[in-house]
C-alpha cells in the first residue's frame, strides 16, 4: 500500500501544491481524505499483525467515514470539470492542449470510479467476517481511484517533455501509460496475495480498462447531454417536463396502488396533491434563477422583490 500512496502522491504533488492557496475548499477536503484513506490501509495491517485488534476494529469503523468522505467530495467536484469544460471551449489558446471534450471524459469516467469504490467500501463491510475477502476488498480501492492523481503526473511530465512541440501533444498516451502502470499494479498486488480470481481483482481491472473509453467519452454528445443536464442541470425546459412527467406518473401509481389499500388512502392522496403544487412552484424558481443569474446587480435588486 505504500507503492501506490507514494505514487499518487507524486502524481498530484505539482497540481494540489503548486496552486495551493487557490484551490477550493472542495479540492482541500478531497486531497485530505483521500490521505488519510491510503494512510488508513496501511496503518490497518499493521495493528493486526501487531496483535492491536480493539484499536484495528475502532479505526475500522473511523475508515468507513474516511471513504464516505473520499466518495462524496468526488461527486461534490464533477460540476468543476464541467465548468472547466465550458472554459476550455471559450479560451482554447488558454487550455491547449486540453480541449472540452478531456474534462468531460474526464467527468464520465471519474462518476464510475467513484460508484465503483463505494460498491467495494459496502463489500467489505458485508464480508467483514471474512478477513481475506474483506481485506482484498478495501485494498481494490485504492487502485479504483488512482487514475486522477497519478494521471495527473504522468501527463505534466509527458506535456513538460514536449514542450517545444505545443500545442500539438497528444494528452491521451500519458493517461493509457497510467492506466497500464495501474493495471500492473493490480496484478502484481493480487498475484502477491492470491486474489488473482476475486471479483474486487475483477472489478478493479474492468473499471480501469473503462477508463481507456475516455477519450471517446469525451467527444459523445450524448454523453456531455446527460453529463450537463445530472452535473450542473439542463437550461432547457424540456427536460425539466420529462421529469415533471415521470414524478407525475410514479405517484399516481403510488396513489392508485395505496388508495386501494384499506390504511391512509387519505395521506396518500394528500400527498400526491402536494406533489402535484409543487412541482410548478419549482419551475417557477428554476426560471427565475436562470433570468436572475443572466441579470446585472440593478435588475436583480428589482426581480428579487418581485419575486418576494
Amino acid at each position: 500500500m505504500i507503492v501506490p500512496m507514494v505514487l499518487m502522491q507524486l502524481g498530484i504533488f505539482f497540481d494540489y501544491w503548486g496552486d495551493f492557496s487557490e484551490n477550493a475548499f472542495s479540492v482541500h477536503v478531497h486531497y485530505w481524505t483521500g490521505t488519510a484513506w491510503y494512510a488508513f490501509l496501511i496503518l490497518q495491517p499493521y495493528l493486526v499483525t501487531h496483535g492491536q485488534i480493539e484499536r484495528h476494529r475502532t479505526n475500522g469503523i473511523i475508515g468507513m467515514f474516511l471513504a464516505g468522505g473520499v466518495c462524496l467530495t468526488a461527486f461534490s467536484m464533477l460540476h468543476r470539470d464541467i465548468i472547466t469544460a465550458d472554459r476550455a471551449l471559450a479560451e482554447p489558446e488558454r487550455f491547449e492542449p486540453f480541449g472540452p471534450g478531456f474534462f468531460l471524459g474526464v467527468a464520465a469516467v471519474e462518476i464510475v470510479m467513484m460508484i465503483a469504490f463505494g460498491y467495494a467500501v459496502v463489500k467489505s463491510i458485508l464480508h467483514r467476517y471474512e478477513i481475506e475477502k474483506y481485506s482484498w476488498w478495501l485494498v481494490s480501492t485504492v487502485f479504483l481511484i488512482m487514475m486522477p492523481a497519478l494521471g495527473r503526473g504522468v501527463q505534466n511530465l509527458w506535456v513538460l517533455i514536449h514542450l517545444k512541440d505545443m500545442p500539438n501533444v497528444d494528452i491521451m498516451f500519458p493517461l493509457y501509460v497510467t492506466q497500464v502502470i495501474i493495471l500492473g499494479l493490480i496484478f502484481a498486488a493480487a498475484k502477491k496475495f492470491g486474489t488473482l480470481w476475486h471479483p474486487a481483482t475483477y472489478l478493479a481491472v474492468g473499471v480501469n480498462l473503462f477508463i481507456f473509453l475516455l477519450d471517446l467519452f469525451g467527444r459523445s454528445a450524448a454523453v456531455e447531454t446527460f453529463l450537463r443536464f445530472v452535473l450542473r442541470g439542463s437550461k432547457s425546459n424540456k427536460y425539466f417536463g420529462y421529469l415533471k412527467r415521470l414524478f407525475m406518473l410514479v405517484f399516481r401509481h403510488v396513489q392508485i396502488r395505496v388508495s386501494n389499500h384499506s390504511r391512509f388512502p387519505a395521506h396518500c392522496d394528500c400527498f400526491c396533491r402536494f406533489v402535484s403544487a409543487a412541482l410548478p412552484v419549482c419551475r417557477k424558481i428554476q426560471r427565475f434563477d436562470q433570468a436572475f443569474r443572466d441579470a446585472d446587480r440593478t435588475v436583480r435588486r428589482r426581480m428579487w422583490k418581485t419575486f418576494k
